[in-house]
């Protein structure tokens, strides 16, 4: 039967900590750029003059109402 003492056990959980804490820090960092992408986005949207719905400044006109943004 294997028998594992307590400092076998300590430098698995750390071996087993120093490969998932470079996963973690790389999924909150794509998550954080995600969130930043999409405020960011929502903040560059104006708004239509005739519906008031949000309106993207590359447009020339409202996807909703067909109002001109200009």
């Amino acid at each position: 039967m294997l028998s594992i003492g307590v400092s076998e056990l300590i430098v698995i959980l750390v071996i087993v900590a120093l490969l998932a804490v470079p996963v973690l820090v790389a999924l909150i960092v794509v998550l954080g750029k995600r969130k930043s992408h999409n405020s960011n986005a929502a903040a560059n949207l104006g708004q239509c003059r005739a519906c008031g719905r949000p309106v993207s400044p590359r447009v020339q006109v409202c996807p909703e109402c067909g109002t001109p943004r200009f």
